[in-house]
């Protein structure tokens, strides 16, 4: 029996949220955790209006958890998330993982992060500019 369009939805959602919680994390129980949690205290409530409030919902209660475990949690492993964003902040790895994998503007990370959305294009700036340099140094040194 092939899924309902709600279903395929939801699913995506689910995996989209999973990538972000291991992204930030760089653990796969610690991410299994925060997930649970997050959905957990934030019910999906029926129709498509409420996706956003849910998946603001689901992503603030991920960002809590992970803040809230402390702020020695170490970068992921390369094979986890590749060389380039292992090194980046926790708080830039997860503001450039909520832009990439959820497409969120500087103002939906701030409201997720619970910070300015001046400091949000910050955080994208600053990891994408980190990224791009550990991704192609011979370029950015030829470019200089």
């Amino acid at each position: 029996m092939p899924l309902s369009p709600e279903t395929k939805f939801v699913l995506d959602l689910l995996r989209r949220i999973i990538a972000h919680a291991r992204t930030v994390t760089g653990d796969v129980s610690r991410a299994d955790r925060a997930v649970n949690l997050a959905l957990a205290r934030n019910p999906r409530p029926p129709g498509m209006d409420a996706d956003r409030s849910f998946v603001l919902g689901v992503l603030k209660t991920i960002s809590s958890a992970v803040r809230d475990s402390g702020h020695g949690i170490p970068a992921p492993p390369p094979e986890a998330v590749g060389g380039a964003i292992s090194g980046l902040e926790l708080r830039d790895r997860e503001a450039l993982s909520l832009q990439r994998v959820f497409g969120l503007s500087p103002q939906g990370i701030a409201q997720v992060m619970g910070e300015p959305a001046e400091v949000s294009e910050e955080r994208i700036r600053r990891a994408v500019e980190t990224v791009e340099m550990a991704l192609v140094p011979r370029a950015v040194a030829l470019c200089r």
